[in-house]
C-alpha cells in the first residue's frame, strides 16, 4: 500500500532549536518521524500498539539508504544556492570548509 508523505509541524522548540543550531553553523540537517498521525500522541491513551512498525521499518530502510549514498557520495550535501534564505547557513558552511 502506497502512503503519501504528510509534513508536520512539531509543536516543541527543542527539534526546531537543534536543527537551527546546525543550520547556523553550516551544517545541513534534517528530522524525520513518522509515528504520531494520531490524535492523542503522549497523551493518556497512547500505546505502543498504535505505531505502524511496518511503516515505520520501511522508512527506516530508506533513511539509511540515503545515508549511505550520502556518506559514500564524494560531493558534500550542499546549501540550496538558488534560495536567497540559505545564504546565511551557505556563509557558515563556507567557514567550515576554510
Amino acid at each position: 500500500m502506497a502512503r503519501e508523505l504528510e509534513r508536520y509541524e512539531y509543536p516543541l522548540p527543542s527539534r526546531e532549536y537543534v536543527l537551527q543550531t546546525l543550520a547556523e553553523q553550516g551544517v545541513p540537517a534534517h528530522s524525520l518521524c513518522v509515528a504520531f498521525d494520531y490524535p492523542d500522541y503522549h497523551g493518556l491513551g497512547d500505546e505502543w500498539q498504535k505505531i505502524d512498525y511496518q511503516n515505520m521499518a520501511k522508512v527506516d530502510r530508506a533513511v539509511a539508504l540515503t545515508l549511505l549514498n550520502i556518506a559514500n557520495s564524494l560531493r558534500a550535501p550542499q546549501w540550496n544556492a538558488n534560495n536567497p534564505k540559505t545564504e546565511p547557513f551557505r556563509a557558515a558552511q563556507r567557514k567550515l570548509q576554510q
